[in-house]
C-alpha cells in the first residue's frame, strides 16, 4: 500500500506523506478577504465570494442578484491577507 502512495505522490509533496522534510513555501496557498468601508470593517473570509456576498451587512456594496456581479460603493476597499 506505501508503495502504491509513494508512486502516486511525487517527493516534492512530502507533506502528504509525512515525512520529516516539510515544503518551506507553497505557491499556492489561501489568502482570506474582507471589505473595508471608511466607517466599519467586514469579517475575514475564505474566499472573495463570500466576502462579497457578506459584503452587504457592513454597507460595503451589493450583490444583483440577475447577474451576480458585486458591485461596491464608493470608498469600499478589499484587503487581501496571506493566510
Amino acid at each position: 500500500m506505501q508503495r502504491a502512495i509513494r508512486r502516486v505522490f511525487p517527493a516534492e509533496n512530502s507533506m502528504l506523506l509525512g515525512t520529516s522534510h516539510p515544503r518551506r513555501h507553497y505557491p499556492g496557498r489561501m489568502k482570506r478577504y474582507r471589505f473595508v468601508t471608511p466607517h466599519r470593517r467586514g469579517k475575514w473570509y475564505p474566499d472573495l465570494a463570500t466576502a462579497q456576498r457578506f459584503a452587504a451587512q457592513i454597507g460595503a456594496g451589493f450583490m444583483e442578484m440577475r447577474s451576480g456581479r458585486f458591485f461596491a460603493y464608493r470608498g469600499t476597499k478589499l484587503e487581501v491577507q496571506p493566510a
